[in-house]
């Protein structure tokens, strides 16, 4: 169980956090393995152990075998806008998210959530 988080800093910041089945967090390390966060080909790779039932299980959550995808506007008019664009290529959802800037030239949006967040 766990999410990861992206957001506009500046630039882009991603943060992702592994829990156990009771919400707690579970500290990654670097390395091979469970829970260990490797390099492979210059990209980040890690693997959470939980189960496919389980996902979308944790604490808060009742959607068992799904994951959770929060997108998060600057205002309703915004994620309506979203809505009536977004794409169905195949089977898949394609929708825009603006990116916040949280740069230092911008102290307003630091507390604001960040635009893209997906639970399991």
């Amino acid at each position: 169980m766990g999410n990861g988080q992206i957001g506009g800093n500046g630039s882009v910041e991603w943060v992702f956090t592994h829990h156990d089945e009771f919400g707690t967090i579970v500290p990654l390390t670097l390395g091979n393995g469970v829970n260990r966060v490797q390099v492979v080909s210059g990209k980040a790779r890690c693997k959470d152990p939980i189960r496919v039932a389980a996902i979308g299980t944790r604490p808060g959550f009742n959607s068992a075998g799904f994951f959770i995808v929060t997108l998060t506007y600057a205002s309703a008019t915004d994620r309506d806008r979203a809505l009536t664009s977004a794409k169905t290529p195949g089977s898949s959802l394609v929708i825009e998210v603006p990116a916040v800037d949280r740069g230092a030239a911008f102290p307003q949006n630091l507390s604001r959530p960040t635009e893209i967040r997906v639970d399991w």
